[in-house]
């Protein structure tokens, strides 16, 4: 084979493969899909589940700093005036809250806290999926009978960063009415957690 035969095969062979590893690039690319945007607009969200787990129990006698690990699921959320073009989405909350003592009279009044609770979100802003956002919390309400009729806690003018960024208001409530709850505090073991039922989340409307 001449030398001029042999050069023409080696560039048609570079460029069979430079095209190759462009098509895979592309694919691997359209894969990919959008990178993550923060979802804005005003924030509103008319249902909530889940669960309070109490470190250690609650009970009327305290003594020991709290420690409240938070789950919670929002459905129902919408955002208006803003870029989320999915309705009706929902957001999964996990974290932790610390608070200054574990006695259950703290189920009602408003107390100071510290902590946060990261809120993962199923809504899309056109193809790119959504920012988590992070509520961070330094003071809740406990309520001995929410709008559910049972124990519950709000909390107002608190921190939401990422997607929906600005001032955010709610509220969860129980499956535990207050002599429910009193009971589960007074018991051997105290109250070690709360099921959530019912609740919502509202953010005020951006300028």
């Amino acid at each position: 084979m001449g030398i001029r035969k042999r050069l023409a095969l080696g560039v048609a062979g570079a460029a069979l493969l430079a095209g190759t590893a462009g098509a895979v690039g592309g694919a691997e690319s359209a894969w990919a899909g959008s990178p993550p945007v923060n979802g804005t607009g005003t924030l509103s969200c008319t249902g909530a589940s889940g669960l309070l787990k109490f470190n250690p129990p609650l009970n009327f006698t305290g003594g020991s700093s709290e420690t409240v690990g938070v789950k919670v699921t929002l459905t129902g959320c919408n955002a208006s005036g803003g870029n989320v073009t999915t309705p009706n989405f929902t957001g999964k909350g996990k974290g932790t809250i610390s608070a200054s003592s574990n006695n259950c009279t703290n189920l009602a009044g408003q107390q100071s806290v510290s902590g946060s609770v990261t809120i993962k979100w199923s809504g899309k802003a056109g193809k790119s999926k959504l920012n988590t956002s992070t509520l961070t919390l330094t003071q809740i309400t406990g309520t001995a009978s929410g709008s559910n009729g049972n124990v519950g806690f709000t909390f107002s003018n608190q921190s939401l960063s990422g997607s929906f960024a600005g001032s955010t208001s709610g509220e969860v409530d129980s499956n535990q009415n207050a002599s429910e709850a009193a009971a589960a505090c007074n018991s051997k073991k105290g109250m070690k957690k709360l099921t959530l039922v019912a609740g919502s989340v509202s953010q005020a409307a951006t300028a």
